[in-house]
């Protein structure tokens, strides 16, 4: 999907530097590598092959080809920028033959039935406006017994304080938080079997603190000497109020297992 479309959110160069300089390179989120494995962590990878929805810069698909041993993954992205870099990052790492980037538009997913034997996504499906369609989307290109590995962005009772609108508002993304028990409830609808829903506000709320703490230490200084002190200060007041909200339950991320009879 070309980057100027104006129907997904795009991410700056800014906030690519500001994203990795917190929480690693290739990743867009929190967490890095030890998040994915909190994702995958019961599954059989090895050897296995995987469709990442929403792969960005690709953290996750080299940690997974890299570190954990699966056969093959494709990652998919709406923006060609982040494909791109992906890209180029696979070439660089000798990685080409084994995980492969393709951009690909909102809708129908542009593979075969029964293709992979896990789906997987980390931190991007909260941007997905027909979370339904995809859920149907990922049934038909999951193998019969394949599983589905999810973690995500989700949100507490309604309504948010004023503390994670305003937060919202300043991401300047599309974002949506809603219960995980209503986005596992689309497995089971969906037919899914063995569909569990874990809550990890607790874990994140320790995370915040301490990327609170790393802004104003190594990590803030890295980012001043790269962007500048007010992009630096900018940073850390976000990054405050995630953790405020955090607090307040209203930012609670989560993973999602379910798996497709055989």
């Amino acid at each position: 999907m070309s980057s100027n479309e104006p129907d997904h959110d795009v991410y700056s160069p800014e906030l690519l530097t500001m994203f990795q300089a917190i929480w690693g390179d290739g990743f867009l989120a929190p967490g890095g590598p030890e998040a994915v494995d909190s994702i995958i962590a019961d599954l059989d990878v090895v050897n296995k092959t995987i469709l990442d929805i929403g792969s960005a810069l690709g953290g996750p698909s080299f940690h997974m080809a890299q570190k954990r041993g699966v056969g093959k993954v494709v990652g998919i992205d709406v923006q060609d920028q982040l494909v791109d870099q992906a890209r180029a990052v696979a070439l660089e790492k000798g990685l080409s033959d084994r995980i492969k980037f393709m951009a690909v538009r909102p809708g129908p997913l542009p593979f075969a039935d029964f293709e992979f034997d896990i789906v997987f996504s980390k931190d991007s499906i909260i941007h997905v406006a027909d979370k339904a369609g995809l859920v149907g989307e990922i049934w038909r290109v999951l193998k019969p017994g394949g599983k589905v590995a999810i973690g995500d962005w989700f949100g507490g009772a309604a309504p948010l304080s004023p503390e994670a609108e305003a937060w919202l508002e300043a991401t300047g993304l599309t974002l949506a938080l809603k219960p995980i028990e209503e986005f596992a409830t689309l497995f089971n609808d969906a037919g899914f079997a063995e569909v569990h829903a874990e809550d990890r506000n607790a874990w994140y709320v320790d995370l915040a603190k301490k990327d609170v703490e790393a802004l104003q230490g190594d990590t803030g200084r890295r980012i001043a000497a790269k962007l500048g002190e007010e992009a630096a200060e900018d940073w850390l007041q976000r990054a405050t109020n995630r953790s405020i909200i955090a607090q307040q339950g209203h930012l609670r991320p989560g993973n999602v297992w379910a798996s497709k009879p055989s």
